[in-house]
């Protein structure tokens, strides 16, 4: 019995140390990560060190031979509550914790598709073999059933897509899916990715490779801002 407390405790410890060290590391590169938020969105990344003046010099006198204790934050990626856990240790500590999400609109843009992307669900970009024009299409059946829609539409001269009709009324070849279709992201059809469709055809038609015949994106502010931070 003590000795499984013993390991117990011992492992406790351990841990602790561990999440001690990552806070350290993670410590060096928050002012990093500050500067490179500031200066994606636009600011001056001197704000910084101005902001640091004008805390010494409202910084109310104080005896000299005493040392005024440092807080230092860390930064935690919340992804289940035994990381809220973890970060309780540090509630009476100078060690001040924040949380971020993985959540952000680059990650979303930039989703990873799975292995057996083609067995999915989502929006896909079809690119024709001969010019850089580009379809972007989305659908609720799987990658691979879509791409064999489009198949038979070429073959039976059916101009039901922008991409078969582009294909039809041009004699350009099309190729394999590897060759010519790209998972842009996976998902469920919904209000979700009806926006992530709009804002891929707002991209490519930005570029003058738009070949959609319907959905064609006019002027859209929000679109626009995301497509001037994540194309620059």
């Amino acid at each position: 019995m003590i000795g499984s407390l013993l390991r117990l405790i011992l492992g406790l410890a351990i841990r602790f140390v561990r999440e001690l060290i990552l806070l350290l590391i993670l410590n060096i590169n928050i002012n990093i990560n500050i500067k490179n938020i500031l200066h994606n969105n636009g600011y001056d990344t001197n704000i910084i060190k101005r902001s640091n003046q004008t805390k010494r010099e409202q910084k109310p006198n104080t005896n000299d031979n005493e040392q005024q204790p440092k807080t230092k934050w860390a930064i935690f990626t919340y992804s289940t509550k035994e990381v809220r856990k973890i970060t309780k240790l540090f509630k009476d500590t100078q060690i001040k914790v924040a949380f971020r999400t993985r959540n952000t609109i680059e990650n979303i843009l930039k989703q990873k598709p799975q292995l057996d992307k083609y067995n999915k669900s989502g929006i896909y970009q079809m690119k024709c073999v001969d010019c850089p024009l580009k379809y972007i299409g989305q659908t609720g059946r799987t990658f691979n059933a879509r791409y064999k829609e489009h198949l038979h539409d070429i073959r039976n001269n059916n101009c039901n897509s922008g991409y078969s009709n582009h294909i039809l009324n041009t004699g350009h070849a099309y190729g394999t899916i590897t060759d010519v279709m790209e998972v842009v992201t996976t998902g469920k059809k919904g209000k979700h990715l009806n926006t992530l469709e709009k804002y891929h055809i707002y991209k490519i038609s930005k570029k003058g490779l738009q070949m959609n015949d319907t959905h064609i994106e006019t002027y859209n502010p929000i679109f626009q801002t995301i497509y001037e931070i994540y194309t620059s």
